[in-house]
């Protein structure tokens, strides 16, 4: 395909019709980490944690913790900013994905851009990267002010089948805070029979460019 038209998908949400969704755990890992796996395990949870690669040797037992237990580690660039040039984040995307690799033995499948925004020229080096990139249909705005219980209902506003809900275990988040978000939310989105699965459970096909969900960005 010639330069210019080619296209890259931005998965948004997975299929509507299926009573899944999936959690996404962005700026990790961090001490909020921990109390969130523990809290998916209490529940029966799984997440993807969209992890910045400068943060994973401080918290490398965690991380292997998550993956063990089932939950997906994405890759969430290495410094959680990018230059837009063209070798320079895609060393960054690299280098991030060899780091997960070397403490999860699995390469990532996945990438968030930071602050969800996928400008066409990085979505060109996400794919050179071998990634998909994933962005999210539900805010939680869970690191802003909101008491915990308005980030639930929040949340358990705007979710339905298929969505992928943006949460946070990054430094800016205390544990207790992402503890009482966990506790008033997972039991309450059991209860309206709304599965938690990891990204690549709930978007199957989808991650071969089919089906809703998927937006097509602009290749440069």
């Amino acid at each position: 395909m010639a330069p210019g038209r080619e296209s890259v998908p931005f998965h948004r949400h997975g299929p509507r019709e299926e009573p899944r969704i999936a959690l996404t755990f962005d700026d990790g890992p961090a001490a909020a980490t921990d109390i969130a796996l523990e809290r998916l395990g209490r529940h029966g949870a799984g997440a993807t944690f969209f992890v910045v690669g400068n943060r994973i040797q401080s918290f490398h037992q965690v991380l292997r913790q998550a993956a063990a237990e089932g939950h997906e580690i994405g890759n969430h660039s290495w410094k959680h900013e990018l230059s837009g040039g063209w070798f320079t984040d895609l060393g960054q995307l690299a280098v991030t994905s060899a780091q997960i690799c070397r403490m999860i033995g699995a390469e990532p499948r996945l990438f968030r851009p930071p602050y969800g925004h996928l400008a066409p020229g990085l979505a060109r080096t996400v794919s050179a990267a071998g990634l998909a990139a994933i962005g999210w249909d539900v805010d939680a705005n869970d690191w802003r002010d909101p008491e915990p219980g308005k980030v639930v209902e929040s949340v358990l506003a705007e979710a339905r089948g298929g969505s992928i809900v943006l949460l946070h275990d990054g430094p800016q988040m205390a544990p207790a805070r992402v503890a009482a978000i966990l506790d008033g939310l997972l039991p309450r989105l059991a209860a309206q029979g709304l599965e938690c699965v990891t990204v690549s459970e709930l978007l199957h096909d989808q991650l071969n460019g089919r089906a809703a969900g998927v937006e097509r960005t602009p290749g440069s």
